[in-house]
């Protein structure tokens, strides 16, 4: 064969080489039908950050912001599934005042409609006021005990009263014993927009005295304003004595104290060096007719706290929790990681019962667990405690269960039936369901996977086998089955009868559709045990009661009856069986 035949051969036969190279089907690309949208950042109009939480649910998610928080000027940013777009883009809203929707449109065209509703935190009242003849009064607030503090003039009657209110933005404010009488103790709820309450009491008392012959000590306090506290720190007053009691380690000199006393009154003290509280000290409250009270204040330090235990300690680890086992007898902390962790580059959350304990650690590497690490809890009074932490892996997990099979179709979600012994799923779609190209939800044991993976669309016009791997690699494969319904489901969900039979009668409950309530009047004396009834429900539904009774048992005041149509939806009726004469 000559030179220029072997050249031409081999020239052919990288043409059909490449040519069959080129024709190779590229695997199917799954297109992804994720909606998710999470929150990233709030910012208000000058562009600083604002603290926040949030409550996310299917199609709402719900920002909780601080009290005080302009929420008509806001900048909220998202973050979204991959090659998703959200319209309005977040980003140019600034009005969250009232709840604003969002349409959010995933890769496969499928559209989900978010609301984000923005609500203010506080719930505290910030100002409470009486107006007694022709002058303000403001009520004493202490947010740490939740309680309101007034004191009226001498003669001042406590019915009738009608105090102004002032609470954080936002929220409301009820008061819980009906009327305008303040002789007793009154509970106010305050609800911040975010729908939490807080309960506040109000003490009204009527000076003993009159208003010139008035010196007594109303409050006496250390805010924390102050005097750098976490904290404010009240003072106990009686007749003639004042007792505040600081926590540990509180210096007693340099104090500013915070004294409120009776009006037109004026106040003096023995104390030999400002801010030195280290000794009692007199205070001398004087009337406006020049009636004298002498107060002692006695100010303790509480003792050096002996607590020095490790009430937590856990890692978190991809969203997943390894919390140890404290046991404070041998002084030990176990805790086993997940199969597959590592025991080097770990950050150990770890809490103190006491707040005024320290903690160190004999670890030479941060982080390393490899072997036990030794952690010294040292008391406010210099005890020390030590701990052993011993962190281990566990095996591979054995488990490799599909624990949930379903499709969501036409708005709603359809269940596969799972038989683990036959290691089957069953599901039947609605009518006129394609069977192609569709997307499974599965749920499977923790730490095991599946094939195909979940998020893959597949084609169920036959049988597919779905293989569940534990992390020890023991395989289970189970046959899903999925058919169309040959009609379309049936969408009835009502009771349309519910009769009793009681001597030989037949009573008709009275069936009320808009508040699917029923109530049953049966005549007096009826036992209310061993009744015999029939329910007649729309064709095709099934009816059954959610509560834990016996059968013909009608002795619970209300009854909860649940009836599910062909197509699952589901109706609650609650009955209500009395008997009369």
């Amino acid at each position: 064969m000559s030179y220029t035949n072997v050249r031409l051969l081999l020239v052919s036969a990288l043409v059909i080489f490449s040519t069959l190279v080129g024709c190779k089907k590229d695997p199917e690309k799954t297109i992804s039908s994720e909606k998710k949208i999470s929150l990233l950042s709030v910012k208000d109009a000058n562009g600083n950050e604002v603290s926040y939480s949030t409550n996310e649910t299917k199609d709402k998610l719900e920002i909780a912001v601080p009290s005080g928080t302009d929420i008509k000027g806001l900048a909220i940013s998202c973050k979204s599934s991959e090659r998703v777009t959200i319209s309005p883009d977040p980003a140019t809203i600034k009005d969250y005042s009232k709840p604003v929707e969002f349409v959010v449109t995933s890769e496969d065209g499928s559209e989900q409609t978010y609301s984000i509703t923005v609500a203010r935190t506080g719930n505290s009242i910030t100002k409470f006021t009486f107006n007694v003849a022709g002058k303000s009064i403001n009520g004493v607030i202490d947010e740490t005990t939740k309680t309101i503090k007034a004191r009226l003039p001498l003669g001042t009657p406590l019915k009738g009263l009608k105090p102004e209110i002032e609470v954080s933005e936002g929220a409301t404010v009820a008061r819980v014993e009906k009327g305008d009488d303040f002789t007793y103790s009154v509970k106010y709820v305050v609800t911040s927009e975010d729908n939490h309450s807080s309960s506040y009491i109000v003490i009204v008392v009527v000076s003993i005295v009159a208003d010139e012959a008035d010196n007594f000590i109303r409050e006496f306090s250390f805010t924390a304003a102050d005097n750098g506290f976490k904290y404010d720190i009240n003072g106990l007053i009686s007749e003639s004595a004042i007792w505040v009691e600081f926590p540990f380690g509180t210096p007693l000199t340099g104090l500013k104290p915070k004294i409120e006393i009776s009006d037109k009154a004026s106040i003096t003290s023995d104390i030999a060096t400002e801010g030195d509280f280290s000794k009692p000290v007199k205070y001398t409250v004087t009337a406006e007719n020049n009636d004298k009270k002498v107060y002692t204040l006695n100010v303790k330090v509480t003792p050096a706290s002996t607590d020095n235990r490790i009430y937590k300690f856990y890692f978190l680890l991809n969203s997943k929790s390894g919390y140890g086992v404290i046991n404070d007898t041998d002084n030990t902390i176990v805790v086993s990681l997940p199969s597959g962790s590592k025991l080097t580059g770990l950050k150990p959350v770890i809490g103190l019962s006491n707040p005024g304990a320290t903690i160190t650690s004999d670890a030479t590497t941060e982080g390393d667990f490899t072997k036990p690490v030794k952690y010294a809890v040292t008391a406010q009074n210099n005890d020390i405690r030590v701990y052993t932490v011993t962190v281990t892996i566990a095996p591979p997990r054995p488990d490799n269960s599909i624990t949930r099979f379903a499709f969501w179709v036409d708005g709603r979600t359809v269940k596969g039936v799972i038989d683990e012994t036959a290691k089957t799923i069953v599901v039947m779609l609605p009518f006129g369901t394609p069977l192609t190209g569709l997307m499974p939800t599965i749920e499977i044991s923790e730490g095991a996977t599946v094939s195909p993976d979940i998020g893959t669309r597949v084609d169920f016009t036959k049988p597919v086998f779905y293989t569940v791997t534990a992390e020890n690699s023991n395989q289970k494969v189970y046959t899903v089955t999925v058919t169309v319904a040959k009609t379309v489901a049936k969408t009835g969900n009502k009771i349309t009868k519910f009769t009793f039979y009681v001597d030989g009668n037949s009573i008709d409950a009275v069936i009320d559709e808009k508040t699917h309530n029923i109530v049953a009047k049966l005549p007096f004396g009826t036992p209310l045990t061993g009744l015999k009834y029939s329910i007649e429900v729309s064709q095709g539904a099934t009816v059954e009661t959610s509560d834990n009774v016996a059968e013909g048992d009608f002795r619970l005041r209300i009854i909860k009856y649940l009836v599910t149509a062909e197509n699952e939806d589901v109706t609650t009726y609650l009955l209500e069986v009395t008997t009369s004469q």
